[in-house]
């Protein structure tokens, strides 16, 4: 049997062999194996060498990405003895009435200063930090009001103010022999926000203590727009709604003037503080349970005391 298989081993190979199996002609057309595999294989990606922005742009995009999630930085800011506030704060302003999409977003940068018109009075119910900062010739600002009631205060009210731009105008004036003159002037406009009197006050928080938050939502401003030449009292023109937020928060405000260490904050008070409700939950039941059975020992007593008094009669 082995010789038979053999035998047919030897007559099949060489014809296998003698045949071209290269290629294969399929109505006029020349199919090679080899060009079948290369049709049917994946489309190869371009090479890094000679297309490097293909691969660079993603990578370029992704750090995009992360330099805007990133948002503002941390700053630290202190008035005489009675304020300190830390925070990184941004705010979001759409300056075109008509189209709400446009937005500005503008981070309060650490180089802030504290303004003169701050006021810090440790008698006052009512506390104010203003920060102001300058980008180019305009100027921008930020005001933070503390309100206190008894034994707690908090965040009263926000204001800001930003510069859009200057228009030049001619304003007419009245000239020598009774004549007016045309006088050029240069007018900012700029957008005023507020979120008024809040009520109730937020981050709240006792007093001697501070107030500690690693983020906040955000608060909605009224937006108007403004100019310097109009008259006072004038209502502007009004914008969406802006929005305030601010991640790595402490407030310390109402501090006292003889405190011992008048560049640190005093205890804080932590808004994600939750008390464990688990462990009263816990004593509670035990407390309930202890009564219950306490109830059902006595009843059984009592009712055992009866039988008795009866089987004695």
């Amino acid at each position: 049997m082995r010789a038979l298989c053999l035998c047919l081993w030897l007559l099949v190979v060489p014809f296998v062999n003698s045949l071209d199996i290269d290629t294969v002609e399929v109505e006029g057309e020349i199919i090679s194996p080899t060009q079948d595999q290369e049709m049917m294989s994946p489309p190869q990606l371009p090479d890094q060498e000679l297309f490097p922005d293909v691969v660079n742009l993603k990578d370029e995009e992704e750090i995009i990405t992360l330099a805007n999630l990133s948002g503002a930085d941390q700053g630290n800011w202190t008035l005489d003895t009675c304020i300190i506030i830390k925070m990184a704060a941004e705010l979001t302003i759409k300056p075109n009435k008509t189209n709400s999409n446009t937005t500005i977003i503008l981070e309060v940068p650490v180089s802030a200063g504290v303004a003169d018109t701050s006021s810090c009075i440790d008698s006052n119910t009512t506390q104010t930090i203003t920060l102001q900062w300058s980008e180019g010739e305009f100027n921008r600002n930020i005001s933070l009001h503390f309100s206190k009631n008894g034994s707690q205060y908090g965040v009263s009210k926000i204001d800001a103010v930003y510069e859009l731009r200057n228009i030049n105008t001619s304003t007419p004036t009245p000239g020598p022999d009774n004549t007016t003159i045309l006088v050029n002037t240069t007018v900012v406009e700029y957008i005023s926000l507020s979120t008024f009197g809040m009520s109730p006050w937020v981050f709240l928080v006792p007093v001697k203590r501070s107030y500690l938050c690693s983020n906040i939502n955000d608060i909605q401003m009224i937006a108007e727009l403004h100019r310097t030449d109009e008259n006072g009292g004038s209502p502007g023109e009004r914008l969406f709604n802006a929005t305030i937020s601010a991640k790595k928060v402490q407030f310390d405000a109402f501090r006292s003037t003889n405190n011992t260490y008048p560049d640190e904050f005093q205890s804080p008070s932590d808004c994600n503080y939750r008390p464990n409700d688990v462990v009263p939950i816990i004593v509670g039941c035990a407390l309930a349970g202890l009564v219950l059975m306490v109830l059902i020992a006595y009843l059984i007593g009592r009712r055992k005391s009866r039988a008795r008094g009866y089987q004695s009669v």
